[in-house]
């Protein structure tokens, strides 16, 4: 009985393992995977046109998937398009290339995983390439009063608009652009002063326009005289037009040219200009804190020629260079008188007032001469010579002042008169028949050298008055 038993109980052990381990051979040591898809895409995407950046979405899957419906869209790359087997996670990346039209284009794309009844419908747009366009304000904003101009702004990218200045304000200083023209109103408010400007900038998106607006002053004080003729050497007057809002006052920065307040106008007058050059004076009128100011040209009757204007006005002439002083204009009788501030006489120096006009007429020194030549075509006194003795380089680097005169001659009707005077001193007083009896009723003269010379000379003169004498 007690055998029986424990057999009984063996057999039934081995039962037991065996059983245990055919189960433990049997059972897989890894559970099956569910199949699962997850994705964070969107619905949309929307990209620039003119500055595209990529965009991306992440996918994890345990299934193949798929992208389709990018193959009509040529400017769209994806990246990665599938997966054929299953993944933790996937980034997909959507690029696309700068859109060049003035249209926005897109493109429906499609995400399916194998065995997944949710499908993923993504829609992705670019927009147009950026358009800004501004017609700005081309008009002047009247002053005395508050006024208001237009400008235009197209874009299709949000906007803004400021005016460096307070004075000009908007009725819109921002907005979204849609492409479409935009009207923006500029008001400026009313001018107390003068003139002025400010500047206007328009901002979209990275894109900036700037443009200078103007608008009148509401006080007005202006020269309405634009342009004047040079005056003449002689001197002589001019009007100049004036506009103004108030009292005003007239000045000028030059002695030679007389100003006066004249009704609406400046009365101008000059002084004969004996200097070298054409001057000018600056005309100036002043009233309730405003300026305007006018330049007034004077011409002179000289030409230069191989001399030198000095920076004080004077003219050097140089022996060298055979330098003269041409008078521009025909006279018949006046005085000539010369200011000469410096002078250097060599062996050969010459001193001429000189007209070559219709025959040769006029005087000239030179070291131990005074000449005088009357060849006017009818009388003839060539090598007339006076004063020689005193002639000498000492007397003429002396010489401070030389006064020319062609005058009828009182005492002998027809004929005519040289009279000359060095340092206050004359020289010479010499009538000569019909001094204008050839071709030319004028002469034009020259001062200075006749021909070069070498031996040192020159001569600085300040200034030549010329005053013509009646007949």
């Amino acid at each position: 009985m007690k055998t029986t038993t424990f057999l009984k109980s063996l057999t039934l052990a081995a039962a037991a393992f065996f059983f245990g381990a055919c189960q433990q051979y049997y059972i897989e040591t890894q559970p099956e995977v569910p199949i699962k898809m997850d994705t964070d895409v969107r619905e949309a995407y929307t990209i620039s046109g003119t500055n595209p950046q990529p965009a991306t979405f992440s996918i994890a899957s345990t299934t193949p998937w798929e992208i389709t419906g990018y193959e009509s869209a040529e400017w769209l790359s994806v990246k990665p398009v599938s997966s054929a087997l299953s993944s933790l996670s996937t980034d997909v990346t959507l690029t696309a290339v700068p859109n060049d039209t003035y249209e926005d284009r897109s493109v429906t794309l499609t995400l399916k995983g194998e065995g997944i009844d949710k499908v993923w419908t993504i829609e992705v747009t670019q927009v147009m390439k950026n358009k800004f366009y501004v017609q700005p304000i081309t008009e002047e904003f009247e002053g005395k009063t508050e006024s208001s101009l237009t400008f235009t702004i197209e874009t299709n990218l949000a906007w803004e608009v400021r005016s460096a200045d307070t004075w000009l304000t908007f009725d819109k200083t921002n907005g979204t652009g849609t492409g479409a023209i935009e009207t923006i109103t500029a008001t400026a408010a009313e001018n107390p002063g003068t003139e002025r400007t400010t500047t206007v900038t328009v901002t979209a998106g990275a894109d900036v326009v700037t443009f200078d607006v103007l608008q009148k002053g509401g006080k007005t004080l202006e020269f309405v005289t634009e342009e004047l003729e040079m005056l003449s050497y002689a001197g002589g007057e001019a009007l100049l037009d004036v506009n103004a809002s108030m009292d005003w006052t007239v000045t000028s920065d030059a002695e030679w040219l007389a100003v006066e307040k004249a009704g609406t106008q400046v009365k101008a007058t000059a002084a004969a200009n004996n200097g070298f050059a054409a001057r000018t004076a600056v005309v100036t009128i002043e009233g309730d804190g405003l300026t305007a100011q006018f330049e007034v040209t004077q011409d002179t009757m000289f030409e230069l020629e191989n001399a030198e204007i000095l920076e004080d006005g004077s003219v050097k002439l140089d022996g060298a260079n055979g330098a003269r002083i041409n008078i521009k204009e025909g006279l018949r009788y006046f005085t000539a008188v010369l200011n000469v501030k410096e002078i250097s006489f060599g062996e050969k120096g010459q001193f001429w007032f000189f007209s070559e006009t219709d025959g040769d007429f006029g005087n000239w020194m030179t070291v131990g001469k005074f000449r005088l030549r009357t060849n006017n075509g009818a009388v003839s006194n060539y090598e007339n010579t006076y004063y020689d003795d005193d002639m000498s380089v000492e007397f003429l680097n002396t010489m401070k002042t030389y006064e020319f005169t062609v005058t009828p001659d009182a005492e002998t009707a027809g004929n005519g008169k040289f009279i000359f005077t060095v340092n206050d001193v004359t020289i010479e007083s010499h009538s000569w028949a019909s001094p204008f009896a050839g071709t030319d009723t004028t002469f034009e003269w020259y001062i200075g050298f006749n021909s070069a010379t070498s031996d040192g000379t020159y001569y600085v003169i300040e200034s030549c008055t010329i005053t013509p004498i009646a007949e």
